[in-house]
């Protein structure tokens, strides 16, 4: 269906969109194709009317488009029954891992910083731990100086941290060993204590991810083979279907729980599957979609050369499931302003921005935006609003759906979170990201008086909390408590 800002506009006001001042005039002024239109609405009772339903959920919106006042078109607009969910890496902590490493930042930090490369002069190096080391002495000794007053203080720096270091001095290092043109050009400017050949760096990058992809598929094997955690299976069925899942992690247990979903791949050889973005943009009704915007451990880059003409050697491919996942060497693309990019099945470090430019995930990322736009509902599990590109797109979330939003959020939060309002609102402040802060003092239209939102937060029960709009459900007792205790009414509030 082709974009109509018309249409577009009469839907946002028919879902308790509002214009600034929350005025609703008489005429609204829209644009297309360079040609003036306008939307005629008598009056605010023609908006309610709009809705078909109160509170919009379900409801039909009556377009009327009108050129010198004369009615043009009238059509129906079905609003989305569907829920995005986005899955962060708390949404799968509360697995049994039966003595498998629990995938949380910290064990991951703690096995990554263990990993040795062997350099190019033959010898084992610790060169990722001697990066670690760097970073928290410096942020440390920075910090410190900066606040007299704090005796002690212990930076929390993640493996994210330490690859995104990592792959900068891989890129820079080629300029300041002569190996390469000055490139990025800031290269030239700085220095830096490690003076290692690229080439380090690099097995450095290629032993990270490894490790990652280990601690990764080692649990998503047991999760497939183990048979339990049917809470967590069962519970994704439950949405029959109307589901639009947006994985942060790199495992496939969402698609394990789910057996029939749409992620945009298709067959193509008898070992792996490309992506067609039409296939995941056309997902028909009833039918789960699975985006995993920061790769799978599944994903490869295998340039089949059959094909190397009609798709990009950049494209990555999934594997079926059983196959070996690899690390590919073929290339290394840059950003925009030189500096390289590892590029791996998985998207970790702090360039992610840079890295979702290739397939699936630049189209994964519109996928989002879409599903931000087409569905009131949210189910956000695990996720600790870490990452910038997410975040932008989850804030316009109120300012499309606005009355007609409907938010859950689950996440472990210490016991004593529970205890009162007031305990509510001190963890909020002081363990929370700004990023998820900032996603619900606007989701809850709370101003900028924290302690006095927090204060009218209904406790629906024990770990779980209702906002004063009825716009949000906390669940801040972990994905699985709230799933065995809550899952009709998770259902019935975003469906």
């Amino acid at each position: 269906m082709h974009y109509d800002p018309i249409r577009t506009l009469a839907h946002q006001m028919a879902g308790g969109y509002r214009l600034p001042g929350n005025q609703s005039p008489q005429t609204l002024q829209v644009y297309r194709g360079g040609a003036q239109h306008a939307l005629l609405v008598e009056a605010q009772q023609e908006v309610d009317e709009c809705r078909g339903v109160e509170g919009g959920a379900g409801g039909v919106v009556q377009a009327v488009a009108g050129v010198g006042g004369e009615v043009q078109a009238c059509e129906s607009v079905s609003m989305s029954k569907r829920v995005t969910s986005i899955l962060g890496a708390g949404a799968v902590l509360d697995f049994d891992f039966e003595g498998e490493l629990l995938p949380s930042t910290a064990n991951i930090t703690r096995k990554v910083v263990g990993q040795t490369i062997q350099g190019l002069d033959g010898e084992e190096s610790d060169l990722i731990k001697q990066v670690y080391d760097k970073i928290v002495e410096t942020s440390r000794s920075e910090y410190l100086r900066m606040h007299p007053a704090v005796r002690n203080y212990t930076p929390s720096i993640s493996f994210e941290d330490v690859f995104d270091v990592i792959e900068t001095l891989h890129s820079y290092s080629g300029t300041w060993k002569h190996e390469q043109y000055p490139f990025p050009l800031i290269s030239a400017l700085v220095k830096s204590d490690f003076d290692y050949p690229s080439v380090d760096y690099y097995r450095a990058m290629i032993a990270i991810v490894e490790k990652i992809i280990e601690i990764v598929r080692g649990y998503d094997n047991q999760f497939r083979e183990n048979g339990r955690e049917t809470w967590y299976k069962d519970f994704w069925k439950e949405f029959r279907g109307e589901l639009d899942v947006f994985n942060l992690n790199y495992d496939t247990s969402i698609e394990y729980s789910l057996h029939d979903f749409n992620d945009g791949f298709v067959g193509f050889t008898q070992d792996y599957e490309r992506f067609e973005p039409e296939v995941l943009w056309n997902a028909g009704e009833g039918q789960p979609t699975v985006s995993h915007l920061h790769g799978c451990y599944l994903y490869g880059d295998f340039n089949p050369k059959p094909v190397e003409n009609y798709y990009s050697h950049r494209d990555l491919y999934k594997l079926y499931s059983g196959q070996e996942p690899f690390i590919s060497r073929q290339w290394l693309p840059m950003n925009q302003v030189g500096e390289g990019l590892f590029y791996s099945p998985i998207i970790t470090g702090l360039k992610k921005t840079d890295k979702i430019c290739f397939l699936p995930h630049s189209y994964y990322h519109a996928y989002l935006a879409k599903r931000i736009i087409d569905n009131p509902s949210l189910l956000i599990c695990g996720y600790s609003f870490g990452d910038l590109y997410v975040n932008q797109l989850l804030q316009r979330h109120k300012l499309i759906h606005d009355q007609n939003e409907r938010v859950v959020i689950v996440d472990r939060w210490a016991d004593y979170a529970n205890v009162d309002n007031v305990s509510l609102y001190r963890y909020f402040v002081d363990k929370t990201s700004g990023g998820l802060r900032e996603f619900v003092m606007r989701l809850t239209e709370s101003g900028s008086d924290t302690l006095e939102a927090f204060t009218k937060f209904k406790q629906v029960s024990d770990g779980c909390w209702e906002s004063p709009n009825g716009a949000l459900l906390l669940y801040t007792k972990g994905l699985k408590y709230a799933v065995e205790s809550h899952t009709q009414q998770i259902i019935d509030f975003l469906l």
